[in-house]
């Protein structure tokens, strides 16, 4: 018999909050062991193939805080992984390895210039997962969401409708 699995991918932004606390919810209602997943794309080093540079390998940085992570005690089948490579393609294969009936992923609204020129892991694991995919919105206006509204208000031009009667 397999274990039903309800896949949590996190990136430990805020928005990761809101996705793991849903994630901890539909695992309960499903009766199933809560699979949280990080994925960790290596650094690129395009001018450092033997990596000469000392740039800074911050996996263990972050395994460790996935390991860290506090649950609530109602949960009680966890599981754990860190996965090495393009999110999309890691997230995808776990959840098919896994069997997952659920696959749980944050949105960050990135803005549409950075959407259209590096793409949306939510997006792309919508099309690629074996599973159903929950893409959780995040409740909180992120801060870098709040300065570029704020930025888009003050650079668009303001509308003033008048009504004019016919009787001057």
């Amino acid at each position: 018999m397999t274990t039903r699995s309800v896949l949590c991918g996190i990136d430990f932004s805020d928005a990761s909050v809101d996705v793991l606390r849903f994630a901890i919810d539909e695992a309960l209602m499903r009766q199933a062991t809560l699979d949280i997943v990080h994925a960790w794309t290596p650094p690129s080093r395009p001018l450092d193939p033997i990596g000469i540079t000392g740039m800074e390998d911050d996996s263990a940085e972050l395994r460790k805080a996935l390991d860290a992570l506090t649950l609530p005690k109602k949960i009680q089948a966890v599981r754990r992984h860190f996965v090495r490579g393009l999110p999309r393609d890691c997230v995808a294969n776990l959840a098919r390895q896994l069997g997952s009936e659920l696959l749980v992923v944050g949105s960050h609204s990135q803005p549409r210039l950075a959407r259209w020129l590096l793409g949306s892991v939510a997006e792309s694991l919508t099309r690629v997962s074996p599973c159903p995919v929950v893409v959780v919105r995040p409740t909180l206006e992120l801060a870098s969401e709040k300065e570029e509204r704020e930025q888009h208000q003050k650079s668009s031009p303001m509308t003033i409708s008048v009504a004019l009667s016919g009787n001057a």
